[in-house]
């Protein structure tokens, strides 16, 4: 008997605005490409001026690639960086959407290791794209001690509202 057809998964191309009064479809597949054109990008992170990671984004495409803090940055998409300017001016250069590499020392082993991710953008005309969209209101800040503050970098609640 025939083996049945393995069925691959299409990502819709649209989504729907919540909280809108009606239902609102939006064309995702165009958002993306107009963010690849024009948004800035994020990668999730805070430099020193030596480069070293000072902060990073929860879930973010730097912290999902496997950067940490204390990480330093010596090369963004091919190119070697000197200082805090030069990283961020590489980083700039990427586009939304599309991979992205880079190379850390690594503050553990003190090796060097190369890093592959997709910047997002933080710009809120974009959100109906949830591939592109990072909302910093909804993720913590990581620091030299771990989280800093509640979303968005807020205050921490009381230890008694503790979160799991």
């Amino acid at each position: 008997s025939p083996r049945p057809q393995k069925s691959t998964p299409i990502e819709p191309e649209v989504s729907f605005v919540v909280g809108a009064a009606e239902p609102v479809q939006v064309n995702t597949k165009a958002i993306e490409e107009k963010a690849e054109n024009e948004a800035d990008p994020f990668w999730g992170m805070e430099l020193s001026k030596e480069r070293r990671v000072t902060h990073l984004w929860d879930q973010s495409p730097a912290h999902q690639a496997g950067v940490k803090v204390g990480d330093t940055v010596v090369n963004v998409s091919g190119m070697d960086v000197k200082n805090k300017m030069s990283a961020i001016s590489q980083m700039m250069i990427s586009k939304v959407g599309q991979p992205a590499m880079m190379m850390i020392l690594d503050s553990a082993t003190g090796q060097k290791e190369q890093k592959f991710l997709k910047p997002m953008t933080c710009q809120p005309e974009y959100a109906a794209s949830a591939k592109i969209f990072y909302n910093k209101n909804k993720h913590f800040r990581q620091g030299p001690n771990g989280p800093e503050g509640g979303p968005g970098g807020a205050p921490s609640p009381p230890a008694n509202n503790a979160r799991p």
